[in-house]
C-alpha cells in the first residue's frame, strides 16, 4: 500500500526540473507577462513566416533561423529546432511560481510522450537504437530519465516495466492489451497521448495550478484536436471500433461531450462528422471547404492559433499567458517543420504557403 501511495504522489506531483535546492521564484505577474510578450514578438508568423517560404534549401533556411552551420541533414535540423523550443519554454518555466511551473512541465511532457512513441515504433520495426536517438526530442534531464530507461527495453512486453512513472506505465499496459489483439501501433500511441491529455486537464484544475478562463478554453481545444483526429482516423482509416476508441480516448473537454464523441465515432464520412464538430470549427474561414481529415486538422489548428492569440493579448495572468505562449510556439514549430519538409521535397513557394497553419493578426 505504501509503495502504491508513493507511486500516486509521484504521478500527481511530477518533478519540475529545477536543480536541487533551487529557489522557487515568486515574481510579479507583470514581470512574467513582460518576459512572455518580449519572446512572443520573436515568433515566426505573418510576413516573417511567408518570407521564409522563399528559401530554396535547408541550408538557407537553417542560416536564416540562426542554426549551427554544422547541421548535417533534415534530422539534425529538426532536432535543433525542437531543442530550441524546449529550452525556450524551459527557461520560461524557471521564472514561474511553483504551481505555474508544474503546469509548464505538464505542457512540456508532450515531447516526452512523442519520444516514447518513437521508441515504440523503433522497437516494433527492429531499428538500430543509435539511429533512433537522432530522432528524439532533446529534453530536460528529469524527463530524459524515462526515455533512457525505455531505450533499454528489448521488446514491447518489457517496455512498461522500464518506466518509473506509474501513469505512463499503466497507459502503456492498457495500449499493449489492445495492440496484442490488433497489432496496430495506433493503440499504443493513443494510450500514451490520452494519458498526457488527461493529466493536462487534471493539473489545469488543481488549486495551485488552476488555468485561467482563457487558458482553460485553449487547453480544452488542444485536447479536442487530439480526440477528434484520433476518433476520425481510427474509425474512418484504421477500422477501429467505437468501443476500442473509447478505451484510448482522452476525457471530453469543453464543448465535446461523451455524446458528441459517440456520435462522431458513428460517422461514416467527413460530412457526417462535421455536424458534430461545429462548436470546434466556428468562425474558421476554412471550415466550409473541409473535404477530408486533413482539412479538419487544418481548421482545428487554425482555431487553436486564434484562441491562443486571444488569450495572450486579453490577459496578463500567467495561467492564461503560459499555455497561450506554449501553443503559439508549438504552432510556429509545426509550421517551420512543415516548411523544412516541403523544401526538402522541392515544393513550390505557393504550395508551401498553402500548407502553413492559417494565421491572422488579431492583436
Amino acid at each position: 500500500m505504501a509503495a502504491r501511495q508513493d507511486d500516486e504522489r509521484r504521478d500527481s506531483q511530477p518533478e519540475d526540473g529545477r536543480k536541487s535546492g533551487a529557489v522557487v521564484l515568486d515574481l510579479p505577474a507583470s514581470y512574467v507577462a513582460a518576459k512572455l510578450h518580449a519572446r512572443r514578438a520573436r515568433i515566426f508568423e505573418y510576413a516573417r513566416l511567408r518570407d521564409l517560404a522563399s528559401c530554396t534549401s535547408l541550408k538557407e533556411l537553417s542560416t536564416r533561423l540562426g542554426a549551427d552551420s554544422s547541421l548535417a541533414d533534415h534530422v539534425d535540423f529538426e532536432s535543433w529546432l525542437m531543442e530550441r523550443h524546449v529550452n525556450d519554454f524551459g527557461s520560461i518555466r524557471d521564472i514561474l511560481s511553483e504551481g505555474q511551473s508544474q503546469l509548464a512541465n505538464i505542457l512540456l511532457q508532450r515531447y516526452q510522450i512523442e519520444n516514447l512513441k518513437a521508441c515504440i515504433r523503433y522497437i516494433i520495426n527492429g531499428r538500430d537504437r543509435r539511429e533512433m536517438r537522432r530522432h528524439l526530442v532533446p529534453l530536460p534531464e528529469h524527463m530524459e530519465k524515462e526515455i533512457a530507461a525505455a531505450l533499454e527495453a528489448q521488446d514491447l512486453e518489457t517496455l512498461p516495466w522500464q518506466i518509473a512513472n506509474p501513469g505512463l506505465r499503466n497507459a502503456l499496459g492498457k495500449g499493449l492489451v489492445l495492440y496484442k489483439k490488433r497489432k496496430q501501433n495506433f493503440f499504443l500511441e493513443a494510450a500514451l497521448d490520452s494519458f498526457y491529455y488527461a493529466r493536462l486537464i487534471a493539473v489545469g484544475t488543481e488549486k495551485k495550478t488552476t488555468l485561467g478562463e482563457l487558458g482553460a478554453k485553449l487547453v480544452y481545444h488542444d485536447v479536442n484536436i487530439y480526440g477528434v483526429l484520433l476518433t476520425l482516423r481510427g474509425c474512418l482509416n484504421y477500422g477501429v471500433t467505437r468501443e476500442e476508441i473509447l478505451q484510448v480516448a482522452p476525457p471530453p473537454a469543453g464543448p465535446m461531450s461523451n455524446e458528441r464523441y459517440r456520435r462522431l465515432s458513428e460517422s461514416t464520412n467527413i460530412q457526417q462528422a462535421l455536424v458534430f464538430l461545429e462548436p470546434l470549427l466556428k468562425r474558421s474561414r476554412s471550415a466550409a471547404a473541409i473535404q477530408d481529415i486533413q482539412g479538419v486538422e487544418s481548421a482545428m489548428w487554425s482555431r487553436l492559433y486564434k484562441l491562443a492569440n486571444r488569450a495572450f493579448y486579453s490577459s496578463d495572468e500567467p495561467n492564461d499567458l503560459v499555455p497561450a505562449y506554449f501553443m503559439l510556439k508549438r504552432i510556429e514549430m509545426k509550421n517551420l517543420l512543415r516548411l523544412a519538409e516541403l523544401i526538402r521535397y522541392q515544393a513550390r513557394e505557393k504550395e508551401i504557403l498553402d500548407r502553413f497553419i492559417e494565421m491572422e493578426r488579431q492583436d
